[in-house]
């Protein structure tokens, strides 16, 4: 398992930009290169910060005034656990070996917090459902 600060240290910054906006799940681009030049910025003068409360001081700086009641480093500590621990991962494989368990005429119930998790089993749904023969086909 790879720490966090670990990472950040020899995380490329293209790399750190696509992580933030992908897993932190926000559309601010632009935000995500500021966190991740400030990351590397502070990496390459020897103080990136090794501790949570000093890292989150640095991602707000960063990141600007939010709009949003949540602490502005939310999303980027986000980012970093779903990346570092595959999470991501572990739900496709978790829901495949759910669908593999599943009798016939079975269900599974699933209820996701994020977008990216619903995408996710969204995505998987699409990939195995199955049309009954007896169900119309649309010609």
């Amino acid at each position: 398992d790879t720490q966090a600060y670990d990472y950040l240290q020899r995380v490329p910054r293209e790399e750190l930009i696509r992580v933030i906006s992908e897993y932190g799940e926000t559309a601010d681009n632009a935000a995500a290169r500021r966190i991740a030049d400030a990351i590397c910025v502070t990496r390459q003068h020897g103080r990136l910060p090794n501790r949570t409360k000093e890292f989150a001081a640095l991602v707000s700086r960063a990141k600007g005034v939010e709009y949003q009641a949540m602490h502005p480093a939310k999303l980027t500590f986000q980012a970093l656990r779903v990346h570092l621990n595959d999470e991501f991962g572990e739900l496709r494989k978790g829901l495949r070996a759910a669908f593999e368990l599943l009798c016939d005429g079975g269900r599974i119930g699933i209820i996701t917090w994020k977008h990216s998790e619903c995408k996710i089993v969204m995505d998987l749904f699409r990939e195995l459902e199955m049309v009954r023969n007896e169900s119309p086909q649309l010609v």
